[in-house]
């Protein structure tokens, strides 16, 4: 269970090198989906774009 502990490893680095893993559980980790909807605030991800 230790791995558990770790996940999503946000703070491991090479954060940029698991991007896609990362996205892959999006909708089922609540941790990963609240990171990534605060880093869309700090990058200025615009919301509203088509």
């Amino acid at each position: 269970f230790a791995g558990c502990r770790e996940f999503p490893a946000l703070h491991v680095p090479g954060f940029r090198n698991r991007l896609f893993t990362t996205f892959m559980h999006y909708e089922r980790c609540p941790i990963i989906f609240n990171v990534m909807e605060q880093l869309k605030d700090v990058i200025g991800f615009d919301r509203d774009a088509q």
